[in-house]
């Protein structure tokens, strides 16, 4: 997209990288619309609406200021080579929606329609309104805001997400910064005396080398015109409708304290345990005759990686970063695994429960020794190779789909919130369907001492509703069966 004709040409930062050109490229052409995190902020004392409203437009404003990522624009967004723009405000009416007042009975409803809504919506005019949002539900009956923020992958990951809300959490109980409500008139935010420090771009932090035999294996696997057999072929590519599927579970923090427990007594992380769970899963759900193996994805947080590089022209990319610092991986179960599972009862999770933690341990080591890698053999490394992501793409809809599912965990929101003030009791994260990517994908998030919640997307009209459904269910009854309590015991959340 050209910039915008009226006034002078807003001043290049730099083009964008290769993960964050992918993702751009991505919403371009409607394979991908953007990623969506939201957190209920416990109200300390109520106060009129004005004044609530002015309070968290306030920290709203000190947060823009904080991250630079959420002060920039992107110009020619459909060419070879965006670039990130600055601009010289940031108008928060644009940015900041409140809902109207919802009661406690049937705020679930309004809450998961609000949030996928924030899934499937494109963001427009990029080159002067940089794509984010945030949608503000109140339930004055419980003195608790839902916070949707929606954000263009371009700008940050998932972790990304994450440090928003912690950030505006801290802001919320700072003393107001007189000198950032004077710069606010009529929601418009003045920016240009701000401090500036743009992140740089994943592949220009470090050399991200690649070996001879990884490349080649990826790239085969990723282009090759035949699937494998443990390709996706059971949920076929399809460029429309790209609209988002969302459902979720929630289980409380003594559920979750047992599961992390009997994690680590089979070696293994939450992250793999939800990797050996979908692959049991979907082994007895997915047609066997178009899912012979199958296969998942990671998505790895890089920022430790990264947090010791000097940056000389830019803000270093730091534990505390919004910005995009992350890389996938694969892992894959062969025909024989699956067929052994599809051999025994998977309602019998005595008998089943075996295949689920070998899983879980056989991803947690393969992620220990990806990391072990530093930044070597990153799929980060092979993507700065692509100069244009367009091509790839557009090939990418024409073959089999090759993961099943992707688990994107974002861990533990910290709250160290003090009495009296504000504070977070509840995360959900998610990210919209994907055309070319994973079938499925499986967000958890968990705020300190709080329940864990686990969002599961897909593209609507290609996974079958009853697998994705299921595996939905599978999931919480797992979680509730290795924390020692009925299975029935697990929330499970859908479209109302």
């Amino acid at each position: 997209m050209s910039p915008s004709r009226e006034g002078p040409r807003p001043a290049v930062i730099r083009r964008l990288g290769c993960m964050e050109l992918f993702f751009s490229t991505l919403q371009t052409v409607d394979y991908y619309f953007g990623t969506a995190i939201s957190c209920r902020y416990a109200v300390p004392h109520w106060p009129v609406e004005s004044r609530l409203r002015a309070s968290v437009q306030a920290a709203l404003a000190r947060t823009v200021l904080q991250h630079a990522v959420l002060r920039v624009g992107i110009i020619n967004e459909t060419s070879r080579a965006p670039s990130f723009v600055r601009q010289d405000s940031v108008n928060l009416g644009r940015h900041l929606e409140w809902l109207d007042d919802s009661t406690e009975a049937g705020h679930d409803a309004i809450f998961n329609n609000a949030f996928q809504a924030q899934l499937d919506s494109k963001f427009s005019h990029p080159e002067s309104r940089p794509p984010w949002r945030v949608v503000v539900l109140p339930v004055q009956v419980s003195k608790f805001l839902e916070v949707i923020f929606a954000w263009n992958h371009a700008l940050a990951d998932g972790v990304g997400g994450a440090i928003f809300h912690e950030t505006l959490l801290h802001h919320l109980n700072a003393t107001p910064d007189g000198s950032v409500l004077l710069e606010l008139e009529n929601g418009l935010l003045d920016i240009r005396g701000s401090r500036w420090c743009f992140p740089p771009s994943q592949n220009s932090l470090r050399k991200h080398p690649i070996g001879l035999k990884y490349a080649i294996s990826t790239l085969w696997r990723l282009s090759r015109p035949t699937p494998h057999d443990t390709f996706a072929t059971w949920a076929p590519i399809r460029e429309r409708p790209c609209k988002t599927q969302l459902r979720s579970i929630a289980v409380d923090d003594q559920v979750l304290q047992k599961v992390l427990a009997a994690c680590r007594e089979n070696m293994t992380t939450l992250t793999g345990l939800l990797h050996g769970i979908a692959l049991v899963s979907l082994a007895a759900r997915a047609p066997s005759g178009k899912a012979s193996g199958l296969s998942g994805q990671t998505a790895l947080n890089m920022r430790r990686l990264y947090s010791a590089t000097p940056c000389r022209d830019y803000q270093p990319v730091q534990a505390k970063t919004m910005a995009n610092a992350f890389s996938v991986m694969s892992h894959t179960f062969d025909a024989a695994t699956v067929d052994e599972i599809r051999s025994c009862p998977t309602t019998h999770k005595q008998t089943t429960q075996r295949f689920v933690w070998s899983a879980a341990a056989s991803v947690r080591d393969e992620i220990r020794q990806a990391l072990g890698l530093g930044v070597k053999n990153k799929m980060v490394g092979l993507m700065s190779m692509v100069p244009d992501w367009r091509p790839f793409i557009k090939y990418k809809a024409k073959i089999a789909r090759v993961d099943s599912w992707l688990v994107t965990n974002l861990g533990v929101l910290g709250d160290c919130a003090e009495k009296g003030s504000w504070s977070i009791s509840r995360g959900f994260f998610a990210v919209s369907a994907e055309v070319i990517g994973a079938a499925l994908h499986i967000c958890p998030v968990s705020i300190q001492g709080q329940e864990l919640c686990v969002a599961f997307t897909w593209q609507d009209e290609v996974v079958d509703t009853r697998v994705a459904e299921q595996l939905v269910s599978d999931v919480g009854e797992w979680l509730m069966y290795i924390g020692g309590f009925a299975e029935s015991d697990s929330k499970l959340q859908g479209p109302e």
